[in-house]
C-alpha cells in the first residue's frame, strides 16, 4: 500500500427509524441530510438528531454518523423510515 493512505469499507446502507420529523422542501430534488443515528434496544437503528445546514454551522455537524436520503414526495415523520448511509458505524453505539 502507500504510506499515509488508509483503506475504506463500502458505504454501509441502512433503514432507520426517525424519532424526529425530516421535513423537506417541496420540490423534485433528491435531499441528503446529516443525522446523528444509534441503535437503539429494539434492534433498529434510529436517527435522533439532524444537523442544521448554514455555513455558519459546522459544528453542527461533529456529532453526526449518517446522512439520510430523503427522496421526493417522501413521508418523514416522526416513527416513519428513512434510507441512510452510515459513514461511522462504530458512532452506532447502543442507547
Amino acid at each position: 500500500g502507500v504510506t499515509g493512505v488508509q483503506t475504506c469499507a463500502l458505504p454501509i446502507y441502512a433503514l432507520a427509524t426517525l424519532d424526529i420529523a425530516l421535513p423537506t422542501p417541496n420540490d423534485t430534488k433528491t435531499h441528503f441530510v446529516h443525522v446523528s443515528a444509534r441503535m437503539r434496544g429494539d434492534g433498529r437503528i434510529h436517527v435522533i438528531e439532524a444537523a442544521r445546514h448554514h455555513s455558519h454551522l459546522m459544528s453542527s455537524l461533529v456529532d453526526c454518523n449518517a446522512i439520510a436520503i430523503l427522496v421526493p414526495g417522501g413521508s418523514y415523520g416522526v416513527g416513519e423510515s428513512a434510507n441512510i448511509i452510515i459513514v461511522d458505524a462504530d458512532a452506532l453505539g447502543d442507547s
